[in-house]
């Protein structure tokens, strides 16, 4: 599964005056029309993700995380979570509250309430962002609750965040707490499994840092580390090895954690209406490996898995309307081939008071895996504080890679959602709710996966979301 990774903070940042016009990096003014105005803050706004932080990604996206996306759901990190491999280990890195494959689409890179652009009216990020104070800067303190649930299974994460900003400096700290419960059913005709009720936590630590080196040129980091489950499906797996193996000698009990490190550049090519972004990670994950037993004895998965993450981005601001991004990423995981991916996203400002987010992708892993994906969100200003959004999304793809005749892969699937959210901004501080219902339906699965048919069953499923954000 992906991570989804979990988690989740947005940081929302409201400009003392409303009204003043908003200036991008090189003093360039933009039109004084609302709508053009949010869609600029919002378009280049910094997100302090946690939820995609605290778990290893190469890099923060600077772009504005879209609705819902929060769940860690595997299905969009199927196709997003350049992180997370696929094969028979049961946790696969870089997900945080994955829906077990039935994925918010995390393609877009980080979770969050479609349209809920962290700093929809706020701070503009390293490059375009507007002339940052020299005094002692800005604290910025977040906190925001997320809970994805079913008949079966309920997901939650709770995340706290503190930052910094001053002349051309910029840090982040970030602390996630996820909790999975779920109700563990085997197959009907799995002798050796029974009922059980299934409770296990996760806690994780994610820094970040920008560093101005240059009028054009940012610096970028991160690092941290995580311990527990990364999502309710590899639990669900872990259970069912355990059950099966555990009175067996080597059948080993699973210790999932894992660490991340990142570094990349951030240049301003255009002032004011062009940026490139590059950089770097690795990932280390320990695993709760599957297993297989013939007559040589019971045989453990690998246990660990190391991967390397490549991204290139393009910003461009092609009228005083439009903002496109465009995102490449390639990702190499132990024993897997590489993945490659794309993603596009555009932000439009539609008349004075709306705004229009929009986003595809397409993602390839050889020999089998294709997935695509695509959303929108469309936010009104009823009044100067309060903003009200309507988003949708919808994922599929072709499951997951199976390479033996009895495998945990889980088969294609489809997802869709339709969410509604509700923005309060303030002088020095945002409120945001968000509530949806998320749908995820499998393929047929067949003979190879039958053990796991009460895994990878339909379901529907609710989020809800809240968050809070203050700075001084």
């Amino acid at each position: 599964m992906h991570h989804v990774q979990m988690t989740m903070t947005v940081k929302l940042s409201f400009v003392q005056k409303r009204s003043q016009q908003k200036r991008i990096a090189g003093r360039i003014e933009h039109s004084t029309s609302n709508s053009e105005r949010r869609l600029a803050e919002a378009a280049v706004a910094s997100v302090f993700d946690v939820v995609s932080e605290v778990l290893p990604k190469p890099q923060r996206s600077e772009w504005p995380r879209q609705a819902g996306d929060f769940a860690a759901c595997p299905e969009f990190q199927r196709a997003a979570d350049w992180n997370s491999p696929r094969s028979r280990e049961v946790a696969q890195p870089g997900c945080v509250l994955q829906l077990a494959r039935d994925g918010l689409l995390a393609a877009l890179i980080s979770f969050g309430i479609a349209g809920w652009s962290a700093s929809a009216v706020g701070v503009l990020a390293s490059g375009f962002e507007a002339t940052r104070r020299h005094t002692l800067g800005r604290v910025e303190l977040e906190a925001d609750f997320e809970s994805v649930f079913a008949r079966d299974i309920l997901l939650t994460q709770g995340t706290l965040g503190y930052g910094q900003v001053w002349a051309g400096t910029e840090w982040k700290l970030s602390y996630a707490h996820n909790t999975f419960e779920l109700d563990y059913r085997p197959a009907p005709f799995d002798f050796l499994g029974y009922d059980a009720g299934l409770s296990e936590s996760r806690n994780a630590l994610q820094a970040s840092f920008r560093q101005r080196i240059h009028n054009r040129l940012t610096l970028l980091g991160a690092g941290g580390f995580y311990d527990g489950f990364t999502d309710y499906r590899s639990i669900w797996l872990n259970e069912y090895y355990r059950q099966q193996f555990s009175a067996l000698p080597a059948y080993v009990e699973a210790e999932p954690n894992g660490a991340n490190v990142s570094a990349g550049l951030r240049w301003t090519y255009l002032t004011a209406s062009g940026i490139l972004q590059a950089d770097v990670g690795f990932l280390k994950d320990e695993i709760a490996p599957g297993y297989e037993i013939d007559f040589d004895g019971l045989r453990r998965g690998r246990p660990n898995l190391y991967t390397s993450t490549f991204h290139f981005s393009t910003e461009n601001i092609l009228t005083r309307r439009i903002r496109l991004l465009n995102d490449f990423r390639m990702t190499d995981t132990t024993n897997r081939q590489k993945r490659y991916g794309y993603q596009s996203s555009l932000n439009v400002a539609a008349g004075e008071s709306w705004v229009v987010r929009a986003y595809g992708g397409y993602t390839r892993e050889d020999p089998t895996l294709q997935a695509y994906y695509f959303g929108s969100t469309v936010e009104y200003e009823l009044t100067p504080s309060c903003l009200i959004s309507l988003s949708a999304r919808y994922y599929r793809d072709t499951g997951e890679i199976e390479n033996s005749l009895f495998s945990n892969a889980a088969p294609g699937i489809k997802s869709y959602q339709a969410g509604l959210g509700l923005r309060y901004l303030w002088e020095h501080s945002a409120f945001k709710i968000y509530v949806a219902p998320y749908f995820t339906r499998y393929e047929p699965f067949g003979l190879s996966t039958a053990f796991f048919q009460n895994l990878y069953r339909n379901r529907d499923w609710g989020i809800a979301q809240i968050a809070y954000s203050f700075s001084f």
